[in-house]
Order: C-alpha cells, then sequence, then structure tokens
C-alpha cells in the first residue's frame, strides 16, 4: 500500500512540476493543490480517499459554478441555454453510468489501493467536465 501512495504521490509532483513550468500552457488549479496537500498530509489508504473525496466535493462545487457562469453568459439566447441543460443532464446519466462501472471494476480487483483508483477516478472524471464547461464558457466569450 505505502508503494501505491509513494507512486501517486509522485505523480502528482511530476504533474505539479510540469504545470509549474513555462512550457505548461495551464497552473496547477487550487483545488488540485488542496487536494496534492490532502494527499502528503495523510498517505495511508483512508488519507488518501478522503483527499480524493474532498477534491471531487471541491471540483463539483466549480462545475456547478462553471455551468451557471455559462448558462449566465448565455443571456437571453433560449436556445444555446436549453442545449447547453439538455447536454449537462446527458453528462450526468454518463457519470452515474460511469462511476458505476468503476465501481463494479474495483469491486471485482483484491486489494484496498483500487478504492483509491475509483476516488481518483471519480473526482478526475468531474474535474474534466468542469474543465470542458469553462472552455466552452471562454470560446463563447471571446467570439462575442
Amino acid at each position: 500500500m505505502r508503494f501505491y501512495a509513494v507512486m501517486l504521490a509522485l505523480f502528482l509532483f511530476v504533474t505539479t512540476v510540469f504545470a509549474q513550468s513555462d512550457d505548461f500552457i495551464e497552473k496547477t488549479h487550487p483545488i488540485d493543490i488542496t487536494v496534492n496537500q490532502l494527499m502528503e498530509a495523510d498517505e495511508s489508504t483512508h488519507g488518501q480517499i478522503q483527499a480524493l473525496a474532498k477534491g471531487y466535493e471541491l471540483w463539483d462545487a466549480e462545475l456547478n459554478k462553471a455551468y451557471q457562469e455559462l448558462m449566465k453568459a448565455y443571456g437571453t439566447n433560449d436556445k444555446l441555454k436549453a442545449t447547453l441543460k439538455e447536454a449537462q443532464l446527458a453528462w450526468i446519466n454518463y457519470r452515474d453510468a460511469s462511476f458505476k462501472h468503476f465501481a463494479a471494476v474495483c469491486e471485482s480487483k483484491d486489494g484496498s489501493m483500487y478504492r483509491v483508483f475509483l476516488a481518483s477516478d471519480r473526482m478526475e472524471f468531474v474535474r474534466a467536465r468542469t474543465r470542458e464547461l469553462r472552455v466552452m464558457y471562454g470560446s463563447f466569450t471571446e467570439t462575442n
């Protein structure tokens, strides 16, 4: 288990280093910094899962904020708002089905590290959607 915690910490460290280099397009998001700090503070399986669960919670709040900001940017364009809402509802269904699948895969494996993988996959899934919404917002507001 300690091996996995070290490998995960190393991965997070490397991504943080690359994210801070001038060659990397974007900086490390404050949520990711928080998750990294929490993971470093408690390297136990339980600590890793709790850190990733906190990351999920923070990314989910950020996703909701990004969605609301995009809806606001669409202003009175009801067609854009309706299609975004439709897409988001479809994504929620996809998310729920994916989480169910992630859980089934992890349950089929032996070892507590798969619970960490599950927590990580869940957080990364919501993080990715948040970034998608932010890109949509940037693209829309840059052209208006």
